[in-house]
């Protein structure tokens, strides 16, 4: 049986801390999967260390510093073909970054991780933050499918872990 949705992975940092192939596949299977039983996609999510963090982030945003996590979409007037997957984007996590902020946020590792491949996966269906409206539907289904496995909101200052 065909995958629905198939989840590259591209490990190329050196932390220790990234959560398994199969937790990453399953978050993001997850967060597709709610938008559509009939999606038929692909996904690369690559997980990188600060330096092709950094230049990822200065290349397409122009700020000399890495981020957590830079989604991007695959262009959408591609025709869809009957059961032939498609590229839906690319996801990439500069884990150093999303370490750092765990801690200094008093959040659990995973939970951090899942939240950043959530957000990450919803840009790539075309959520996005740049105005408070887009931004308030975006953080909403965040907390939703973050609840669904039992993390609480990333964004309240009450969080941790």
């Amino acid at each position: 049986m065909t995958k629905k949705i198939e989840v590259e992975l591209q490990i190329i940092s050196v932390s220790d801390k990234i959560p398994k192939q199969e937790c990453i596949e399953a978050w993001v299977t997850d967060v597709l999967g709610r938008f559509s039983n009939s999606i038929f996609a692909e996904v690369c999510v690559r997980i990188v260390d600060e330096e092709e963090g950094r230049s990822l982030t200065k290349h397409y945003f122009g700020s000399d510093k890495p981020t957590n996590v830079l989604a991007f979409p695959s262009p959408t007037d591609l025709l869809p073909l009957p059961n032939v997957r498609r590229s839906i984007g690319d996801i990439v996590i500069c884990a150093p970054v999303v370490e750092r902020e765990a801690v200094a946020q008093g959040k659990d590792l995973s939970a951090h991780w899942l939240h950043l491949l959530v957000h990450g996966t919803l840009h790539l269906l075309g959520y996005d933050h740049d105005e408070s409206q887009a931004a308030e539907q975006m953080e909403a289904l965040e907390k939703k499918i973050l609840a669904s496995h039992g993390i609480r909101d990333p964004y309240s200052d009450s969080y941790r872990g």
